[in-house]
């Protein structure tokens, strides 16, 4: 029987109220207001294809397979989420748990990281709170000081920006972002712009966001993120490599389950596979990388 080392995925897309056209654009779709392609994805009902017939999911879970994830699928679930984001508008501000807490719901927590594909200029992001205690951080909320509340941080193209759980963040309008995460889809919303969704006011999650919630702000200088040029975050959730490749050139991960490549500028092929921009492939365990191309991609693992 064939046993493929490298299988390029179709994405599963996502509609969201702040999204924008790019998504419909970049990948020709013919639905409006999709704000995410989940473009590496294997969580129930949301995963990617790796052909009409068959999912990331359902070829992940086959044990037959274990040779592609180093039998990593056969104690546990698929771990990683890759998306690209279009926010024409502002996201909610908004929390995700830690793997403790969303235990309860058998989801893994929800950290995440950001590669800023694109936005506008002078451009921020929500990132972090001012609150010292949780009681001045619910009093606040209580009066809709958000001016007073939340903390911004500056971006611009090309910037990484690494969001662990229990951090409080939000997109901002005009922003086209990669985004890698642990394999969970719980999201907890404190404020939400008061907006309508079909008429409707989206749904908030105070009483999870302030079981969450630090208090002061949890302090980033810890976190193990890699101040090395190639890689952008290197710990026990993730890796994430950047690669600026060119002509032709082998990669080899040797400490990598399996790899996740996506292209995120020009084209060409990997492993003789076309390979054109947002195209996203998974390689097999301890399989060679032949990049073809004047092409940047960034490569996502777990150990």
């Amino acid at each position: 029987m064939h046993k493929p080392k490298i299988l390029k995925l179709q994405p599963h897309f996502e509609y969201r109220v702040w999204s924008g056209d790019k998504i419909k654009t970049l990948f020709n779709l013919d639905q409006e207001k999709i704000g995410e392609a989940w473009i590496i994805s294997a969580l129930e009902n949301k995963s990617a294809k790796i052909s009409e017939n068959q999912t990331l999911l359902q070829f992940y879970q086959n044990k037959d397979n274990a040779y592609f994830f180093n039998s990593y699928n056969l104690k546990n679930q698929y771990p990683l989420l890759v998306k690209i984001i279009d926010a024409k508008a502002d996201l909610s501000v908004q929390i995700h748990p830690d793997d403790a807490y969303a235990k309860q719901f058998n989801s893994l927590g929800k950290t995440e990281c950001w590669y800023i594909l694109d936005t506008k200029k002078d451009n921020q992001i929500v990132f972090g709170h001012q609150a010292k205690t949780l009681d001045q951080f619910k009093l606040m909320v209580d009066h809709k000081q958000w001016n007073d509340l939340l903390l911004t941080k500056p971006i611009k193209k090309d910037d990484f920006i690494y969001v662990p759980s229990k951090k409080l963040h939000a997109i901002k309008a005009d922003t086209l972002i990669y985004e890698l995460q642990q394999s969970s889809d719980i999201t907890y919303r404190v404020y939400d712009y008061d907006r309508l969704d079909e008429g409707k006011k989206r749904e908030l999650h105070l009483d999870h966001v302030y079981n969450l919630v630090d208090c002061p702000d949890l302090d980033l200088s810890k976190e193990e993120i890699s101040n090395t040029s190639d890689y952008l975050v290197a710990n026990k959730l993730f890796n994430l490599i950047k690669i600026e490749n060119k002509d032709q050139n082998t990669y080899k991960f040797d400490d990598a389950q399996w790899v996740q490549l996506t292209v995120i500028k020009n084209h060409g092929t990997i492993n003789n596979l076309q390979a054109n921009l947002y195209d996203s492939f998974i390689i097999a365990h301890n399989e060679p990388i032949v990049i073809k191309g004047n092409l940047t991609c960034l490569i996502s693992y777990v150990k």
